[in-house]
């Protein structure tokens, strides 16, 4: 009775063996559509080729550089807005600060040579009058440019918070989000010293001769910023859904 169980067997595996062999070769055999989903097991795992899953490494890798890139020139712009308004091209008063030093010490030297010929009345009577012109210079009201440079420092303050988004983000809505945050922000930044603040009307005030047109190329160059970064986002992120839609794993979790 074990004999003819064994011979058994040996056929079915045999047979087995054939159909298999037969349908890896593209041949006909009996169990052919059950073998055939069998060996498309293999078919699946071939498209996850290394080539593949390098260029998916390689866009994931290009994302994390764009976030970690665009991040580091919102910052960048953002300090920019704060810093040239107040130090590196000063407004009129942030000018005149600056300049009254050596201003007083150039009108004390002078005070000192004629002091000998000068009454003793009259000196006293120009140290009174200085003293409420200085109180007078005191009170007034600040310039038009220094409420522009405070509006600017807003403007900063906002590229310094879409800079932490950028960087931070993990997905193109987020990004898309902040990237339209910094292309309008660019457009306030041109608009406030141009239209709707202004800056002093003297062609030869330092916030027109200076602050003006740093603010103004500034804002023009984070402006085709913002546009180049959204469209680079955009073709990534069409790039992901199109590598998920063909039916690969998605290890882009940052896309």
């Amino acid at each position: 009775m074990l004999k003819p169980c064994r011979s058994l067997l040996f056929r079915r595996l045999a047979g087995l063996s054939g159909d298999l062999d037969g349908d890896l070769a593209g041949g006909p055999s009996d169990g052919g559509p059950r073998l055939s989903r069998l060996a498309g097991g293999p078919r699946f795992f071939l498209r996850l080729a290394p080539a593949r899953l390098g260029s998916l490494a390689r866009l994931e890798s290009s994302v994390m550089t764009f976030r970690l890139f665009s991040g580091a020139v919102c910052l960048l712009v953002g300090l920019a807005y704060i810093l040239i308004p107040w130090f590196i091209f000063p407004i009129c008063e942030r000018a005149d600060r600056a300049a009254e030093p050596a201003a007083q010490s150039h009108a004390q030297s002078h005070d000192h040579a004629q002091a000998a010929d000068r009454p003793m009345a009259s000196g006293v009577a120009q140290g009174s009058a200085q003293g409420a012109g200085a109180s007078a210079g005191h009170d007034r009201t600040h310039m038009v440019c220094w409420h522009m440079a405070k509006a600017e420092l807003g403007v900063g303050i906002l590229a310094l918070w879409a800079a932490a988004v950028l960087v931070t983000s993990r997905t193109h809505d987020r990004r898309a989000g902040a990237l339209s945050l910094t292309a309008g922000l660019a457009v306030l930044g041109g608009l406030l010293p141009a239209a709707l603040i202004g800056v002093c009307p003297g062609p030869s005030m330092p916030c027109r001769v200076g602050t003006l047109p740093a603010l103004m190329v500034l804002s023009a160059f984070f402006f085709l910023f913002s546009l180049v970064a959204g469209v680079w986002s955009a073709k990534a992120a069409r790039a992901a859904q199109a590598a998920q839609a063909a039916g690969r794993p998605q290890p882009i979790a940052h896309v």
